[in-house]
Order: C-alpha cells, then sequence, then structure tokens
C-alpha cells in the first residue's frame, strides 16, 4: 500500500514537471483488461467484491502507451474497489463508438455502491482531493488516482468521463480514439510504474 502511495506521488512529480515521454504501440483492449485484473487481483480476493469483465473479441486495435492506458484502468478498478465496493459488484465493458465524426474505443468501469455526490463531482480530478465520505470512513489512499489518470489519458489523445448518483454507483469511462499511428508523433520512454 505505501509502495503504491509513493509510485502515484512520484509519477504525479513527473507528470507536473512535463518530464514524461509515451511509447505507442499496437495493443487489445482485452490483453489491457486482463493484464489489470491479474495484477490486481490481490486486492480483488481482499475485497470481497465479484468483478466482471464483458470485453468483445472483435474490437479494433489501439495504437497507445500500453503501460499508461493499463495505469489508467488500474487506477479506475483500485477506487471502484475501495469507493464503491458497497455495491458488491464491479463491471468491466468495452465498446466501440462514432463521437465528434472520430472512431473511438469506450472502456468503463462501473461499480455499485455509494456515488459521489454532485457538488463533489466538479473536484474529483484535482490533485490530492478526497470526498468526504473517503476521509470520514478513513478510506487509504492520495488522492492522486483520479488527477493522474485525467492527465495521462489526455495526453493520450482521450479523455475520462463520469456518471454518479449517491446511492446508485459510479461509471467512469475512458475514451480512447482509434486514430491512425500517423497521427502519434510521442518520444519513446520507458513505461509508468503501474499503480
Amino acid at each position: 500500500r505505501l509502495s503504491g502511495m509513493v509510485d502515484h506521488i512520484l509519477d504525479f512529480a513527473h507528470l507536473q514537471a512535463e518530464a514524461h515521454s509515451y511509447r505507442f504501440e499496437t495493443v487489445t483492449v482485452a490483453n489491457i483488461v486482463a493484464e489489470v485484473l491479474t495484477n490486481e487481483h490481490q486486492l480483488i480476493q481482499s475485497s470481497g467484491v465479484g468483478v466482471e469483465a464483458n470485453i468483445p473479441d472483435d474490437l479494433p486495435m489501439l495504437l497507445t502507451d500500453a503501460a499508461a492506458l493499463r495505469q489508467c484502468l488500474q487506477n479506475l478498478l483500485s477506487n471502484a474497489l475501495k469507493y464503491g465496493s458497497g455495491g458488491r459488484r464491479i463491471v468491466l465493458t468495452a465498446s466501440q463508438a462514432r463521437e465528434n465524426d472520430e472512431d473511438h474505443i469506450l472502456i468503463r468501469v462501473q461499480d455499485f455502491g455509494g456515488g459521489i455526490a454532485p457538488e463533489e463531482l466538479l473536484h474529483i480530478y484535482e490533485p490530492f482531493y478526497r470526498a468526504r465520505g473517503a476521509r470520514d470512513s478513513q478510506i487509504h489512499g492520495t488522492g492522486l488516482g483520479l488527477s493522474l489518470t485525467h492527465k495521462m489519458i489526455e495526453d493520450l489523445g482521450g479523455r475520462i468521463t463520469v456518471e454518479s448518483s449517491p446511492g446508485k454507483g459510479s461509471t467512469f469511462t475512458l475514451h480512447i480514439p482509434l486514430a491512425s499511428s500517423g497521427d502519434r508523433h510521442a518520444p519513446a520512454s520507458e513505461p509508468s510504474r503501474s499503480a
């Protein structure tokens, strides 16, 4: 847990210094999701929450930084396990959609827990922000997971959205464009750490 918190802080400092670069490669959504579930297996088992993954086999390949996308999804799953575990179920889905005249892959992480209050939704991507319920419940965390995810997915050319209602859970969605290799001009670097 302490190692994960330190990694978050170091990743945040790295991104703030704009010292991070990305290594774009062709990946499948199914492989990214499988790796995240493997990495989070111990946390899933200890939480007692059922995690369902519904990833179609016929989704197009993505041209992205696999480590960064994996970290984004891992952050969302980790948050769902910590803050949405009251629903006892988390669902990961992926689909293809047309948005703003561009094809995207949408990866959703849905929990059925306590949800997020409307006034707190305005702040969830702010560094070190933690909702009052998380503080009151003494749930561990740095308040950096969503901030890092927001920054990294935008660096990858995508975006993140959320739908949430108190008492009904939350759904975070990563919108990742299906761009051609000619649209990506990022210097290679070592992959970022996992969350």
